[in-house]
């Protein structure tokens, strides 16, 4: 039927882009950060399937 078709794609279109986020927060660390900024729950969705975030980066110093 039509409206089967529809609810597959649809599932299938939100599923891609859960699971193409979910990537490139793995990916991307400033991503992630901005991600868990801006979308409610989003850390929570994050640490189950990428585990905790990882510390922040320090810049290394340059020797005189």
């Amino acid at each position: 039927s039509a409206a089967g078709k529809i609810v597959a794609a649809s599932l299938l279109t939100v599923g891609g882009g859960l699971g193409g986020t979910i990537l490139y927060a793995k990916w991307d660390p400033k991503f992630r950060a901005n991600v868990e900024k801006s979308v409610p729950y989003s850390d929570q969705l994050f640490e189950m399937a990428l585990g905790p975030p990882p510390p922040p980066l320090v810049p290394l110093q340059k020797k005189p």
